[in-house]
């Protein structure tokens, strides 16, 4: 199973889907075997790739409004902590 951020110009992800604008709170996505794309735009436009989730949102709130937000970013963020505190301090001590 992967969940997965993708950059804006990732080559070989569907261009209807990376060209397409969205509003603040919309979804796109695309479906091919098993693995879905999805675009969604809060602050910014948010690409993932995910074999694990549907293209399912839930609502969530937060101190001033509510929101409605894809369950792959759910997961992504759930299992990203430990990633980025391992990256902050391998930043620290650097190889070379």
């Amino acid at each position: 199973m992967v969940v997965g951020t993708v950059g804006q110009n990732w080559r070989d992800l569907l261009k209807d889907l990376s060209f397409q604008s969205l509003q603040v709170g919309e979804m796109d996505f695309r479906h091919h075997n098993q693995v879905l794309a999805i675009k969604w735009k809060d602050k910014w436009e948010v690409q993932m790739l995910t074999t694990k989730h549907l293209p399912t949102v839930t609502q969530y709130t937060t101190r001033t409004e509510s929101k409605m937000k894809p369950h792959a970013v759910f997961g992504y963020t759930a299992n990203m902590g430990g990633v980025d505190i391992s990256d902050q301090l391998i930043s620290y001590n650097p190889m070379h």
